[in-house]
């Protein structure tokens, strides 16, 4: 999803066009021999209503640290209004691609 709301995702979608039903539980921080230290849950719906936050980040925290006029600050607004926000789940960690997602958008020969 990008600052403006365009969301593009390869989500099965309900009958509706509505992506609410792919929750999916995901885990990060795996270490061995150690618990998992943060569990979470990846919503859609969520992922897209957190987007406001983050890209206001890029604005507020970094921008602010330039004057407007520089080549930094606009470096730093041109990711604010072009770059996408992802959330990438590989459901097949073990013998998945989880680059294969990028391969696709670019263009790239994909593994047979």
């Amino acid at each position: 999803v990008n600052a403006a709301g365009d969301s593009r995702h390869n989500l099965p979608t309900d009958d509706k066009g509505d992506v609410s039903s792919n929750v999916c539980a995901v885990t990060w921080g795996v270490f061995p021999n150690k618990e998992v230290q943060q569990p979470t849950v990846v919503d859609p719906q969520a992922f897209v209503q957190w987007k406001d936050e983050a890209f206001e980040l890029w604005q507020s925290q970094w921008g602010a640290l330039y004057d407007p006029s520089s080549e930094s600050a606009r470096i730093i607004s041109n990711i604010h209004n072009t770059f996408y926000l992802l959330n990438v789940v590989d459901h097949d960690f073990k013998a998945g691609d989880i680059l294969a997602i990028f391969k696709e958008v670019a263009g790239l020969p994909q593994a047979s």
